[in-house]
């Protein structure tokens, strides 16, 4: 019996199961790289829509930090301007004359205990006579204070107007301390106006 024809079919047979076999092959590798090709092509998209999306972000954070940069640079300013102001309107208030500073600080004195010692101010000092103290007593007892204020003797420096003593405190009714609470008062306004929605 002749062996080659079969042989011959079974030859053949096996190529085409081979050519089956790699066709399959070439058809699921060309799947697998049109699947990873769509897998690459997805992941870009969104990479480049996070990137579109913290790019967002980041242009607000830093519009957000420079509007916030420039509040803070109009406060220094308007603070710069604030000080020169408060320091000119010193400068003009140490300048009141006797009688109307002595008046300015009776009428503040309206706050005080009434028994307290007093330091009159080493700047513009005149106002502190004997007669201050009788006018300032005075109008305490109007208000039913003691009336007893005495002088500490001596002055303090850097200040323009007293500084009250009484039972280990210190209070200033001074210039320099009226100011320093308008000042504060009015920076208080300006950072709700700068800070403030």
């Amino acid at each position: 019996m002749d062996t080659k024809p079969i042989l011959a079919r079974i030859e053949a047979d096996a190529r085409d199961a081979v050519a089956d076999v790699l066709k399959e092959a070439e058809d699921r590798v060309l799947s697998i790289h049109e699947r990873s090709d769509l897998q690459l092509a997805q992941q870009k998209a969104e990479a480049q829509q996070e990137a579109q999306a913290e790019s967002l972000r980041l242009e607000e954070r830093m519009q957000r930090l420079s509007e916030l940069e420039t509040r803070k640079e109009l406060l220094a300013a308007q603070r710069t301007l604030m000080n020169q102001a408060f320091d000119q309107a010193l400068e003009k208030l140490r300048t009141l004359p006797d009688a109307q500073f002595a008046q300015w600080l009776i009428k503040h004195l309206e706050q005080a205990q009434g028994d307290e010692q007093v330091q009159a101010g080493a700047v513009n000092d005149g106002f502190f006579t004997p007669g201050f103290l009788e006018k300032a007593n005075a109008r305490l007892k109007d208000l039913g204070k003691p009336g007893t204020l005495s002088d500490m003797g001596g002055r303090a420096p850097g200040v323009t107007g007293l500084v009250l003593y009484s039972q280990g405190s210190e209070v200033y009714c001074s210039l320099e301390s009226a100011l320093e609470q308008k000042r504060l008062d009015l920076e208080t306004g300006l950072a709700r106006l700068l800070f403030e929605p």
